[in-house]
């Protein structure tokens, strides 16, 4: 397809949000019926997910930021082909709004579309209140003690859960059923307050959402905004298909070696440790304008220049420094040992927004006393600008 005629839409699967829309119908299911053993929601190998209870209900979730109606009809078609016993209770959901039956056209019972096809009731901007609702009607139900300040405990908890197994569908193919009992034990052990798991994963998606976002403003029509809205692409569909574990990682370590998560503090320090304009001006910015070959695992930039290989982690520090005042000195040095003491591997230079200053300067300077030095007498590690990191790999 032509660049100027590719629609702009972000196709990539959306596995977090399929699977808190799949939750998320299973919990009003539960809400709304007397569970049995026998009652489960299923991960399917071909669709989406399944609702089996009395009956079967069939989903297809569709996570794109603006409408494609092919990919709809697409869709649409294949789930109907697939599962002819349920065409009554077979579903496309949409997260987008607004969606206009007139312009799908479909082959396979377009009876249906009026009443099957779910557009905007389960949306990336509310599915996280619609679940808060959903645990607090099912612990009303059950007598599960909660309030409305740890609902969204309960609610990343069984996020969590989901996520994983989503995951684990996408990648193995097998079909993964999980019993409506098993969910109310989720929500009946979920904790009552932010643990450190529980905040890594929800810093996952909320990075997640920006680069999704980002996604969706591109003019792709336009030859310099379709290249980075590849390349971004690529690097948001390799994050989204890591196990959580890993992609826990890269979000609360490789990219984010100047902030802190800490039990004792987990709230004051999940608040300020992701900022949507950080991401964009720093990660995302060199991604989109890179030759994105040059990217590679945890967000780092490799090269390879004879027999030396130089690793530049790419992370969301905006840190502003001016070297002349020396109460911004004394805050870079404060700002460097964090880095220090967060980072446990070999990195050369980590890339800020605004901080260019080599491993021999970082010494000199006398900014990094507590860094050790090597035989040569650099310092353990340097910052690189975002633009002279573009300009490097470009």
């Amino acid at each position: 397809m032509a660049k100027g005629n590719r629609d702009a839409t972000a196709s990539w699967s959306g596995y977090i949000f399929q699977g808190e829309v799949a939750l998320c119908r299973a919990i009003q299911k539960m809400v709304e019926l007397d569970i049995c053993p026998e009652y489960c929601l299923r991960l399917e190998e071909n669709e989406d997910f399944s609702i089996h209870t009395e009956t079967i209900e069939v989903f297809q979730v569709k996570a794109n930021t603006k409408h494609n109606y092919p990919s709809y009809a697409e869709a649409w078609d294949k789930m109907m082909l697939q599962n002819p016993d349920t065409e009554e209770q077979n579903y496309l959901v949409i997260q987008q709004a607004d969606f206009e039956s007139e312009r799908i056209n479909v082959e396979q019972r377009a009876d249906l579309i009026s009443s099957n096809v779910k557009s905007g009731v389960y949306t990336l901007s509310n599915i996280s209140e619609k679940l808060n609702v959903a645990i607090t009607a099912l612990c009303d139900v059950f007598a599960i003690p909660t309030d409305v300040e740890n609902i969204q405990f309960k609610r990343a908890f069984c996020s969590e859960k989901i996520s994983s197994y989503v995951k684990e569908r996408h990648l193995t193919g097998k079909v993964r059923e999980i019993r409506m009992f098993e969910i109310l034990e989720w929500i009946r052990e979920a904790p009552l307050i932010l643990t450190e798991p529980l905040a890594k994963h929800e810093l996952s998606k909320r990075f997640l959402d920006f680069i999704a976002r980002r996604l969706s403003e591109f003019d792709l029509s336009i030859g310099e905004e379709f290249q980075m809205f590849e390349n971004l692409k690529i690097c948001y569909d390799n994050l989204e298909r890591l196990p959580c574990p890993e992609l826990h990682d890269i979000v609360v370590k490789s990219i984010s070696p100047h902030r802190d998560l800490r039990p004792s503090r987990i709230l004051e320090d999940f608040a300020i440790f992701i900022d949507e304009n950080a991401v964009l001006s720093t990660v995302l910015n060199v991604v989109e304008n890179i030759n994105i070959s040059n990217l590679h695992d945890k967000l780092q930039l490799i090269n390879v220049g004879g027999d030396k290989v130089e690793f530049n982690q790419l992370t969301t520090d905006n840190l502003k420094y001016n070297p002349n005042l020396n109460a911004d000195r004394i805050r870079l040095q404060s700002h460097l040992e964090k880095i220090k003491n967060n980072w446990l591997g070999d990195v050369d230079f980590f890339i800020t927004e605004h901080i260019s200053i080599s491993k021999l300067d970082i010494q000199n300077e006398h900014l990094t006393d507590f860094m050790s030095v090597s035989e040569s007498g650099d310092s353990s590690f340097g910052l690189k600008k975002v633009d002279d990191t573009i300009q490097e790999f470009s």
